[in-house]
């Protein structure tokens, strides 16, 4: 069970900054000019009453790759390019919005009850989300404090506009933390199906292999220092053999994917992708619509100010993780809170999220592509609040939290670039 008695108070401050969110949004949509009207074309609303009502408020959540979730959600995958995105997301939507459209009769077109299933997907499985993380934390970190106040972060993290929009951060959060906290209480299985429905969600799901084979060979080591037997051996072997097992599971939806691309396009009228050694769509769109995967791709000039605006996260990580590394490098490590040994698989994933963002995507997306995945970033900065309440650090990293949940939802609702 993922709940605990302070799970009521979770859901209550994780449903209030979706609800803050949710004001922000409509009323600088009301208030300011949007940049770009693609998502009101993409729509295609109509002229009931009540559909115009769900347009008023939630249109603005379908923007930037909102467009493409609702489109693939709508009429499939009709072009290449969108095979940038992962089909769970935009098939959870349809089913919704099948629900919806069967309760509400005529009244909500199907076109609105998909833009409306999209955002009410997004927002419970944040809560969801946020219940994971703080449950995660107690089992990781041994520290009720840590526990909340990095809850509390992550419900108001720079990257929450997202986490409320057509967007994939939140339901690959909810699966992403949630197979973690499974995998740190020994349910094993549950686990793994819940890191096969993150990568059915975004790509980038496939990294938790790193977290099974760690887990493998903590196992292994264990087995080794208690004696070399004839059991222990067999022991290993078998958690060897089921670690190859859960990988290949975790796997399996990416290639999937990629072979009904390959099924798509390379049968007739070969795309020139197909006769790569190991074709994979997802990986030359990505390359050819959006520039992503080439490295020092995105060192340019013009760029300047996505670095600028990726930056915050950038030092806050960079910090983290060197200080981690300084205090494991000392044998200063304790046995529980962030600086402890079994905080160090997730400071290699946040290091190669880190690295990883900075040298070969889009740098602007670091935020949100770091903030649903890599839990350390919450646990780092509830440190420093715990730990330094009144340093000019710690005031600096609580207005960086709070500028960019007002200001990202004000850019993000109406076009302007906050991707």
């Amino acid at each position: 069970m993922i709940f605990h008695p302070n799970a009521v108070s979770i859901v209550k401050l994780s449903v209030l900054s979706r609800l803050i969110i949710f004001v922000l949004v409509v009323i600088s949509g009301i208030l300011v000019q949007d940049y770009d009207s693609s998502t009101e074309l993409a729509l295609n609303i109509s002229n009931r009453v009540t559909n115009k009502l769900i347009s008023q408020s939630f249109s603005h959540f379908g923007n930037w790759d909102g467009i493409y979730f609702y489109r693939i959600a709508a009429v499939g995958y009709e072009y290449e390019q969108f095979h940038a995105f992962f089909p769970l997301y935009p098939l959870l939507m349809r089913l919704v919005s099948s629900v919806v459209c069967s309760l509400t009769g005529s009244v909500v077109s199907e076109h609105m009850a998909l833009l409306f299933s999209g955002w009410l997907i997004s927002n419970a499985a944040f809560v969801v989300s946020a219940l994971f993380l703080y449950r995660l934390t107690r089992v990781v970190l041994q520290d009720d404090e840590m526990a909340r106040v990095s809850t509390l972060l992550y419900c108001f993290n720079p990257a929450s506009v997202f986490m409320s929009s057509l967007y994939t951060e939140s339901i690959f959060a909810m699966f992403t933390f949630g197979a973690l906290f499974y995998l740190y209480t020994s349910r094993e299985v549950i686990a793994v199906l819940f890191f096969m429905m993150a990568t059915s969600t975004r790509s980038n799901g496939i990294l938790a292999v790193g977290y099974i084979g760690w887990n493998v060979f903590l196992y292994i080591g264990k087995k080794y220092y208690s004696g070399i037997s004839v059991k222990n051996v067999i022991h290993s072997v078998m958690k060897t053999m089921m670690g190859i097992i859960y990988v290949a599971l975790i796997v399996s939806p990416y290639v999937g994917i990629q072979y009904y691309g390959y099924v798509l396009y390379c049968s007739d009228n070969p795309r020139p992708w197909c006769s790569k050694r190991i074709p994979s769509i997802y990986s030359f769109v990505q390359d050819f619509y959006w520039q992503n995967g080439s490295l020092f791709g995105y060192f340019q000039v013009k760029q300047i100010p996505n670095f600028v605006l990726a930056s915050p996260l950038v030092a806050i990580s960079a910090f983290g993780i060197i200080s981690y590394v300084k205090k494991m490098m000392n044998r200063k490590l304790t046995g529980n809170g962030f600086y402890s040994p079994q905080v160090f698989v997730f400071i290699v994933h946040w290091g190669f999220i880190t690295i990883f963002s900075i040298l070969m995507t889009h740098i602007q997306t670091f935020t949100r592509f770091a903030c649903c995945q890599c839990a350390p970033i919450f646990w780092f900065s509830s440190t420093q609040i715990i730990k330094k309440p009144g340093k000019w650090t710690t005031k600096l990293l609580l207005a960086y939290f709070g500028i960019y949940f007002i200001i990202g939802s004000i850019l993000f609702s109406n076009f302007y670039p906050w991707t």
